[in-house]
């Protein structure tokens, strides 16, 4: 289930450490602080709709 998240993320990872290592010193900090948080939380939302999917392939095992 990890590495299936990990696949999931992988791309946004690579964004995310792209924007930090891209900027300079000066735009680290104040606007650049809220792009990088924007970046994460949209990785954060490919966690959960990868799990949820992954969940689905599977059926349903136990009885509602």
């Amino acid at each position: 289930m990890i590495a299936l998240v990990m696949k999931a993320i992988a791309g946004d990872i690579r964004r995310v450490a792209g924007a930090v290592v891209l900027k300079r010193d000066d735009e680290l900090l104040g606007p650049g602080e809220f792009d990088l948080h924007e970046k994460v939380l949209g990785m954060a939302c490919h966690m959960p709709e990868a799990t949820v999917n992954d969940r689905k392939k599977g059926g349903i095992k136990a009885p509602a």
